[in-house]
C-alpha cells in the first residue's frame, strides 16, 4: 500500500514540474517569435525593400562585401544592410506597407525579410519603424541586449554605446531582455542598460518637437498614419478633393484642389505660396511627362505643420496607328492621302513640304496646309513643272508631342516632252525566308547612299514602320543581310529603310511576309522566363526623355537599368554601367545630365534570373545644358581652422559637392580619397575644416602640422565626378 502511495506522489510531483517548465518557456523564452519560421517546412516567400528617399550619402553592403554609395529607388534584398552618415537620413520601404527611417550616422540589417516575419538588427544610430498591422505575421527589430516586438505600432529605437531607448509614438510593443517580456504602451520611454533592470518611464514632451519627431510626425501624415502623442503637435488637417494621388492624366497641366481646417494656417505646394482662402486651395501646377510628386504642407501659427504628397502620372498619348504617307503626281499637282490618326489628344494634322530638305519637320519647316482629324487627303496644286519636293504628315498632339509620318519624294506636273532613257533603279529591294534559327533577311541597295546604317522594322501587319513598330539597328552601312530570331510558327511583315541617324527613315524596301519555323521540341523546359522591353527616346528641352514597356514580370526581375554611352552601339548592362536604376511599376526616366549637342546611345536593361536588354536609340540633346565648368577651390589659415570656398557649379544635373583631404595625395579626388564632407546644396560654396574626424578622415588631425591637400569635386545624379584645382596647407600656411 505504501508503494501505490509513494508512486502516486512522485505522479503528481512530476506533473507540477513539467507544468511549470513549459509555462516559464511560454513567458521568457526570447527566441520564439521565429522558431516556426526557421522550422516550417513551407518556403516562406522573400520580401524585398526599396530605398524610397534619402538626404546625403547612403551606404548598403550586399554579402558583407564593401560598402558602396547608392541612390534613391535602389533595390535591397534579405541579408543587406545599409547606413547613413553623420549628415544624411534615409527612409526604406518594405513591399508589405512597413517603413524603416534612419536617422544620422545609424546601421541596420535587413536580417529576416520573410512574408510572415520581418527582422531587423539595429548595429547604431535612430530608427524610426511604422509597422502596418497585420495579426498574422511580426516583426522585430534586435539590438545587442533587447529585442523590441511591434503590435501594430510606430515605435523609435536610439542605440548608443551605453544603452538603448525605446519610444511607444503609436499603439505599443513588447520589449524582451533575458529578464523575461515587458509590455510598453503608447507615449512611453523604456531604458535598457545591460546588466541593470528595465527602466520605463514617460516620453519627454518637449523632445517630441525635436527635428527627428518633427521629420517623421511629417512622414506619417504623408500617409494618412495615426500620429498617436504626436498628435498634439500636428498642424491642420489636409484633404485633397482633387486630383486623386496616383491619378494618370493626359494634359501637361493639372489642378491640385482641397481644404485645410485651420483658415489662417499658411499652404505651400512644392514650396511655391498658395492662398488659403477661407480654408479652401486651388492651384495649378505644370507636370513632366512620367509621375510628379507634390508635395502640400500647412502651418498653423504655432509653426505646427502638416504635409500631404500627391502623386500625378502624366502620360502623353501617342497614335495607335503610326501615319503613312502615299503621292502621286497627277495632272492637277501632287495628291497625297494618308491614314487616320488613332491619338486620344489629337488635334491637326500639318502637311509639311520642302524642295531641298529631305528631313523636313514640323514645326522647323512650316507646313502649306492644316487638316482636321477627318481629312486625309491633300493635293498639292502649287508646284513647278519638272521640280521635286519632298513631303510630310505630320500629326499634332499637343506642343510637346508631334508624330510623323515617312517622307515622299515627288515630281511636280511634268511637261509633254520626248520620253527620257530610263531612269537607274532606286531603293532597297528585300528578301527573306525561315530557317531553324529563325527568319533570314537578305536585301539589295541599289543608287542610295547609306550613311547612318538600316532599320530593319517588324509587324504582324503590312508595311511596317518606324518609328511606331518593333525594331533592329544595324550600323554598319555596308549591311545586306540579318537574321531574326523568330521560332515562334507566327506569320511577320518586313521592311528595310535608310535610317537616317536622328529618329526617322528616309527610304523604304518593300514589304515581305515570312512564317516563322516552330522551334525545336525539346527545348529546356526550366529556361527562365522572360522578354526584353521596347523603348522609345525622344530629345526635348527639359532633357532626354525615356520610356519603356513594362517587364517586370520576368522570372526572378529585380530592376531596371537604365544604360547611356556616347561611343557604344551594342552598349549592355554590366559592361557599360548605368545612370539610373528602376524598380517595379516604373517605366520612365528623364536624363537631365545629358549635354545639348551631345550623342547618346540609349538602352533599358530588366534584370532578374536573366538580363535581358531592349532595342538601342541614338538621340542628340537638345536641352540646354552646357558642358559643366570646374570649380575653383580657395583657402586660408587662420591659426585654427583652414577656411575654403568655391565657385558655384553650374551642372544641370548637380546631386552634391564633395570635399577631399588627403595627406599624401596631392591631387586628391573622389571617390578614390574618400571624402570630409558630403554638401547638397548647391549655392553652398564654404566650409571651415577644424581638424575634426569626419568620413574618410579616421582621427582629429592638427591642421598646423605636416602638409595637408584639399579639392571640391562636384558630382551628377550620373555618379559622374569633376575635381576642382587643389589647395595645399603646409605647417600653418595655405597655399
Amino acid at each position: 500500500m505504501k508503494g501505490k502511495y509513494a508512486n502516486l506522489i512522485l505522479i503528481i510531483v512530476l506533473s507540477i514540474i513539467v507544468g511549470a517548465g513549459v509555462y516559464w518557456y511560454s513567458q521568457y523564452n526570447t527566441e520564439e517569435i521565429f522558431v516556426d519560421a526557421s522550422l516550417s517546412n513551407e518556403k516562406q516567400k522573400t520580401l524585398s525593400a526599396t530605398l524610397a528617399y534619402q538626404q546625403g550619402d547612403v551606404q548598403v553592403q550586399i554579402d558583407k562585401e564593401e560598402w558602396t554609395v547608392v541612390e534613391t529607388d535602389t533595390v535591397l534584398h534579405e541579408g543587406d544592410a545599409i547606413k547613413t552618415s553623420v549628415d544624411s537620413k534615409a527612409i526604406v520601404e518594405l513591399e508589405n506597407g512597413d517603413a524603416i527611417r534612419l536617422g544620422y550616422s545609424t546601421e541596420i540589417s535587413l536580417t529576416n525579410l520573410q512574408k510572415t516575419s520581418v527582422k531587423i538588427d539595429q548595429v547604431s544610430g535612430a530608427s524610426y519603424n511604422r509597422v502596418a498591422k497585420n495579426v498574422s505575421r511580426t516583426y522585430q527589430v534586435e539590438t545587442d541586449n533587447a529585442t523590441v516586438q511591434a503590435l501594430g505600432t510606430a515605435f523609435d529605437v536610439i542605440k548608443t554605446t551605453e544603452q538603448v531607448d525605446v519610444s511607444v509614438v503609436e499603439s505599443k510593443v513588447n520589449i524582451i531582455t533575458e529578464d523575461g517580456k515587458e509590455e510598453l504602451g503608447e507615449g512611453k520611454k523604456a531604458t535598457i542598460i545591460k546588466d541593470k533592470n528595465l527602466e520605463i518611464s514617460d516620453i519627454d514632451r518637449e523632445n517630441l518637437t525635436n527635428d527627428w519627431y518633427t521629420w517623421n510626425k511629417e512622414e506619417d501624415s504623408k500617409k494618412d498614419d495615426d500620429l498617436g502623442v504626436l498628435e498634439a503637435y500636428a498642424g491642420p488637417d489636409i484633404t485633397i478633393t482633387s486630383p486623386e494621388s496616383g491619378a494618370t492624366v493626359t494634359t501637361s497641366e493639372a489642378t491640385i484642389v482641397g481644404t485645410v481646417s485651420d483658415v489662417g494656417a499658411s499652404l505651400t505646394i512644392n514650396e511655391t505660396e498658395v492662398t488659403n482662402d477661407s480654408g479652401s486651395f486651388s492651384h495649378v501646377v505644370t507636370l513632366s511627362s512620367g509621375k510628379n510628386v507634390f508635395t502640400i504642407i500647412a502651418e498653423n501659427s504655432s509653426g505646427y505643420k502638416t504635409v500631404k504628397e500627391v502623386k500625378i502620372i502624366y502620360q502623353i498619348a501617342a497614335s495607335e496607328t503610326p501615319i503613312i504617307l502615299e503621292a502621286e503626281t497627277q495632272d492637277d499637282g501632287v495628291h497625297l492621302s494618308w491614314n487616320k490618326s488613332t491619338g486620344s489628344t489629337f488635334q491637326f494634322y500639318k502637311v509639311v513640304r520642302s524642295e531641298t530638305n529631305a528631313d523636313l519637320s514640323y514645326p522647323d519647316d512650316g507646313y502649306i496646309a492644316l487638316k482636321n482629324i477627318g481629312e486625309e487627303s491633300y493635293t498639292d496644286t502649287d508646284v513647278s513643272e519638272n521640280s521635286t519636293y519632298y513631303y510630310r504628315i505630320c500629326e499634332v498632339m499637343s506642343e510637346e508631342r508631334i508624330f510623323c509620318s515617312n517622307v515622299a519624294h515627288m515630281k511636280g506636273m511634268e511637261t509633254a516632252v520626248p520620253e527620257p532613257d530610263p531612269e537607274p533603279e532606286v531603293g532597297i529591294f528585300l528578301s527573306g525566308e525561315a530557317q531553324a534559327s529563325g527568319i533570314s533577311l537578305e536585301w539589295e541597295v541599289k543608287n542610295i547612299t547609306i550613311t547612318n546604317g538600316f532599320k530593319v522594322v517588324k509587324s504582324t501587319s503590312a508595311n511596317p514602320v518606324y518609328p511606331g513598330n518593333d525594331y533592329k539597328l544595324l550600323t554598319d552601312n555596308s549591311s545586306t543581310e540579318y537574321i531574326w530570331e523568330l521560332t515562334d510558327g507566327k506569320t511577320y511583315h518586313f521592311r528595310v529603310c535608310q535610317y537616317d541617324g536622328s529618329g526617322q527613315c528616309l527610304v523604304y524596301s518593300n514589304d515581305i511576309t515570312v512564317t516563322a519555323s516552330s522551334g525545336s521540341d525539346d527545348e529546356d523546359e526550366n529556361e527562365p522566363e522572360g522578354s526584353a522591353s521596347v523603348m522609345s527616346v525622344v530629345a526635348e528641352e527639359s532633357g532626354v526623355g525615356i520610356w519603356w514597356t513594362d517587364t517586370s514580370d520576368n522570372s526572378g526581375f529585380k530592376y531596371y537599368k537604365v544604360v547611356r554611352s556616347e561611343t557604344n552601339p551594342n552598349l549592355r548592362y554590366p559592361d557599360d554601367g548605368y545612370i539610373a536604376v528602376k524598380s517595379k511599376d516604373e517605366t520612365s526616366y528623364r536624363d537631365f545630365s545629358a549635354v545639348n549637342g551631345t550623342s547618346y546611345y540609349y538602352r533599358i536593361c530588366t534584370v532578374g534570373d536573366t538580363t535581358y536588354c531592349s532595342n538601342v536609340i541614338q538621340v542628340t540633346a537638345i536641352n540646354n545644358n552646357a558642358v559643366p565648368l570646374t570649380v575653383t577651390l580657395s583657402g586660408s589659415f587662420d591659426g585654427e581652422k583652414m577656411i575654403l570656398s568655391w565657385t558655384e557649379s553650374n551642372e544641370a544635373d548637380f546631386k552634391y559637392y564633395k570635399l577631399v583631404w588627403s595627406q599624401t595625395d596631392s591631387t586628391p579626388q573622389y571617390p578614390s580619397d574618400g571624402y570630409i564632407k558630403a554638401i547638397s546644396n548647391v549655392s553652398s560654396l564654404s566650409y571651415e575644416d577644424e581638424g575634426a574626424k569626419s568620413g574618410s578622415r579616421t582621427e582629429d588631425m592638427n591642421l598646423e602640422d605636416g602638409t595637408h591637400y584639399y579639392s571640391i569635386c562636384v558630382v551628377d545624379q550620373a555618379d559622374q565626378v569633376k575635381c576642382s584645382n587643389t589647395v595645399t596647407l603646409t605647417d600653418g600656411v595655405a597655399q
